[in-house]
């Protein structure tokens, strides 16, 4: 997979991760890698704050420091995107120890003050991983046809959407809030309140019986 890994990844030490046997936490890593520049810019941060919490933080490279630095020299008063991987990764390590302030949530064994937790909340909230998928152990052994699914989900959005990746569908709704990020669908109607629009749900009532077929329209 062109770009990953940058370096060696802590969940398969020794080895190209896919050498062997494929876990989640793997998977998440491998997933944000090949995506995260087209990510970037969905995300305002605060440079300020995540320089002053740098200097006490043990965990932050030389490499990050600098990018934090840079960050901070091209937008001193104002918060902006990151644009390096080394950037993105210094305000995710600050979010990891303060999920509640980036808006991010633990999962199953995905805990506060750990990388992996914020790296799975930014496929979360891009859509690209959903929240019964992140209930998963990190060390869980993925099945090939869970490693297929999950790259063709990247691989569609990441070629067919690389100029608008923050909204796939067009619909002028982004994707972090979209309640249907691959079907253009302005209205948004969730008749039973699961999350999930109406066009994208095959059960809009939640009653446990297929939608006729036709029944929603998205206009």
């Amino acid at each position: 997979m062109k770009g990953y890994p940058k370096q060696g990844s802590p969940y398969c030490p020794g080895k190209f991760c896919g050498h062997g046997f494929v876990t989640f936490a793997e998977m998440v890593q491998v997933m944000l890698r090949l995506v995260e520049s087209q990510l970037w810019k969905t995300y305002s941060i605060d440079w300020r704050a995540v320089g002053l919490w740098a200097k006490d933080a043990p965990d932050v490279s030389i490499i990050q420091r600098r990018a934090i630095a840079a960050q901070l020299k091209a937008c001193p008063d104002n918060d902006c995107p990151a644009t390096t991987s080394d950037a993105f990764e210094s305000w995710l390590r600050r979010c990891s120890q303060d999920l509640d302030r980036c808006d991010f949530s633990a999962f199953g064994d995905f805990k506060k003050n750990n990388l992996l937790t914020a790296q799975l909340n930014i496929l979360i909230q891009a859509k690209l991983i959903s929240k019964e998928q992140s209930s998963r152990k990190r060390f869980q052994v993925l099945l090939r046809d869970d490693i297929t699914s999950l790259l063709t989900t990247v691989k569609t959005l990441y070629v067919q959407c690389d100029m608008t990746i923050s909204d796939y569908d067009g619909d002028a709704i982004l994707n972090r809030q979209d309640r249907c990020p691959y079907a253009y669908d302005p209205r948004q109607q969730d008749t039973d309140a699961d999350g999930v629009a109406d066009v994208c749900d095959d059960d809009i009532d939640g009653d446990g019986v297929k939608n006729v077929l036709g029944v929603v329209d998205p206009w």
